[in-house]
C-alpha cells in the first residue's frame, strides 16, 4: 500500500522526510541497508529539486512510498512543479578521469542510479515525476 506526504521544496524539510521514508520501509521490513540506499538516493533527488528546479515561490513536492510484495520492489516518487528538468537526460560523470579535469555535477545521479535498480521521469500537467525503483530481495 503506497503512503504519501506534501512537503514544501526547503532543506529545513529533509528531517520529514527520512522519518516519512525511514519509517515506511522498515515498517514494510525492508533491510537497513536497502532503506539507507533509499534514503542516500532520496536525500540527492530532494536536494536536485531544491537547487534546480524550483522557483522562488516555493511549491509543494508529493513524495509517495510504496512497497510491492510480489515483487519485491521498493519505489519512492517526488511529483513537484517548478521547471521541467529530467536529469536523466545529463551525462553522467567520468569518474576514471583525476579530479581536475571532471566538470562539476552528476555524482549524485550517478549515486541515484548506483543505489537503485531503475530511475524513470516524466513531466506531466506541469509536474515532474521520478521515480527510483530498488529490488529488495534481502528482506
Amino acid at each position: 500500500m503506497s503512503k504519501s506526504i506534501i512537503i514544501s521544496p526547503e532543506v529545513k524539510n529533509w528531517d520529514k522526510i527520512y522519518d516519512f521514508i525511514y519509517k515506511y520501509f522498515r515498517k514494510n521490513n525492508l533491510s537497513q541497508k536497502s532503506v539507507f540506499e533509499i534514503l542516500i538516493s532520496s536525500e540527492e533527488i530532494f536536494s536536485n529539486i531544491i537547487y534546480h528546479s524550483c522557483t522562488e515561490t516555493y511549491d509543494e513536492v508529493i513524495i509517495s512510498a510504496d512497497y510491492q510484495i510480489l515483487a519485491n520492489t521498493a519505489s519512492v516518487v517526488f511529483k513537484y512543479g517548478g521547471v521541467e528538468f529530467n536529469p536523466l537526460k545529463n551525462k553522467l560523470p567520468d569518474v576514471s578521469l583525476p579530479l581536475y579535469k571532471r566538470r562539476l555535477g552528476g555524482l549524485g545521479l550517478l549515486i541515484v542510479k548506483n543505489f537503485t535498480d531503475g530511475v524513470t521521469y516524466t513531466y506531466s500537467g506541469g509536474k515532474n515525476i521520478l521515480k527510483i525503483s530498488k529490488k529488495v530481495a534481502d528482506i
